[in-house]
């Protein structure tokens, strides 16, 4: 029994251990990448259009980046678009978006024409706040000056929130957006089913022995 229990001992240590790697690993910061750049200076509108409302539809107004609901507009719910304005400072045909955090789905609209994007706007509890997304720019969309990129956020309860938005070359784009990922999608599911997988275990043990050290 005692062999048993120093068993136990080291796999918890090494569980411990894991889980201690990875919250020492971070997600690449885009700031520390030199050839991508933050969109800023972007307008809001609130509205349920399910196609980018006309820059003539009143309701516009200017807004700061990371735009938090809760503090700019507090008890608000539903869906509102962003519309950033920006010149294709990359190889029209290696171009992406990034935005690596938003609260709760998100759609990604370029020159008018749609993207991507993630969680559904049709009603289904489904979200996204904890995923990031990536867009490939079409280069036939893409123009060199005065490109209209507008995201649709969804907001179904007080903290809605849409982040920095980046665009840069693909292969960049690509590899903030893995680091991300496995941050804080991956590693969490990892961790909730090594959790989920020794607490059966130990169930088990005591169901089998009885045993209060189990």
């Amino acid at each position: 029994m005692r062999s048993n229990a120093q068993r136990w001992k080291a796999f918890w240590l090494g569980c411990l251990l894991i889980a201690a790697s990875a919250c020492g690993l971070s997600p690449e910061d885009p700031k520390d990448a030199g050839e991508i750049r933050s969109l800023s200076g972007p307008r809001f509108i609130l509205s349920e259009a399910m196609t980018p409302p006309s820059d003539t539809d009143e309701g516009w107004q200017a807004v700061e980046i990371p735009d938090r609901w809760s503090t700019s507009r507090p008890g608000v719910r539903g869906r509102g678009w962003y519309r950033f304005e920006f010149d294709a400072p990359y190889n029209p045909r290696d171009t992406s978006v990034y935005v690596p955090h938003f609260n709760m789905n998100l759609e990604v609209w370029l020159n008018g024409k749609f993207l991507t994007e993630c969680g559904p706007f049709d009603g289904a509890n489904v979200h996204c706040w904890n995923f990031p997304v990536q867009a490939v720019l079409p280069s036939g969309q893409l123009r060199e000056e005065d490109n209209v990129l507008d995201l649709r956020l969804s907001v179904s309860d007080p903290e809605g929130e849409l982040g920095s938005v980046y665009v840069g070359p693909r292969d960049v784009i690509a590899h903030l957006y893995a680091s991300r990922f496995l941050y804080f999608v991956i590693f969490p599911q990892m961790f909730i089913a090594m959790t989920v997988t020794v607490i059966l275990f130990m169930l088990a043990f005591w169901y089998s022995a009885r045993d209060t050290t189990y």
